[in-house]
This record gives C-alpha cells, structure tokens and sequence, in this order.
C-alpha cells in the first residue's frame, strides 16, 4: 500500500506582543517537521503592524526594505517601516499612526489624527 505524505499549509497572522507572523511560521513548521509533515508556511497581515515584513518575506529580494521618519497621532517624531520597489511602495502606517502608538489618555479623537506625514 502507498502511503500519502501528510501536507499542511500554515497561514499565521502575529500574535499581537509575543511572537511575529513569520515566527509562528517557523515554530509550527519545525514541529510538524519533525513528525514528517510536509508544511508549506505563508506569514500574513492583517495590514497592521507586521505588514511590511510579512510582505519583505513574499516579495524577497525584489524590494528594498527601509525606515522613514513619520509623524505619530500626535505630531510628535516617529519612525515606521516601508518596502520600495518596480515602483510600488509599502509603508507600515501601523507603527505611526496606530493606536499603540499612544498612552490610554493620549486616545482622544479630537486631538489625534490617523494623517501621517512623511519627515514631520
């Protein structure tokens, strides 16, 4: 009798303050590994934070990886993350204009401001 090879696909989002997309990923793959599963493993985003690395790992080496000086919700000098390349870029708007950004009695809509302004 053939025995069929177990295959899995992994698609893991962050674990929002522990571990990134990518190393979930990476965890779950070695464990399954090592009990002879074939696994296929796809770090995604929900287009927060951890975006511009889940999509550094897609596209690889066919964009550049860099930080920006931004703006936060505030106005105050912030750094984010962004992609460039075959003339698209990506920017992690997550880490200016996100709530984590701010203290709990920062979180005040007439005051912040989801606008990011690229070299504040």
């Amino acid at each position: 009798m053939i025995q069929k090879r177990k295959r899995v696909l992994l698609v893991f989002d962050k674990f929002k303050d522990t571990l990134s997309s990518a190393k979930v990923c990476e965890i779950v793959s070695a464990a399954l590994h090592s009990e002879g599963v074939e696994v296929r493993a796809v770090p995604i985003s929900d287009g927060g934070d951890g975006f511009v690395d889940c999509m550094h790992h897609i596209l690889g080496g066919a964009v550049e990886k860099g930080e920006l000086v931004v703006s936060d919700p505030l106005g105050r000098e912030a750094r984010t993350h962004y992609l460039a390349g075959k003339g698209t870029a990506y920017v992690e708007v997550a880490n200016s204009a996100g709530l984590q950004m701010l203290k709990i009695e920062e979180r005040n809509p007439a005051y912040a401001s989801s606008v990011v302004m690229l070299d504040p």
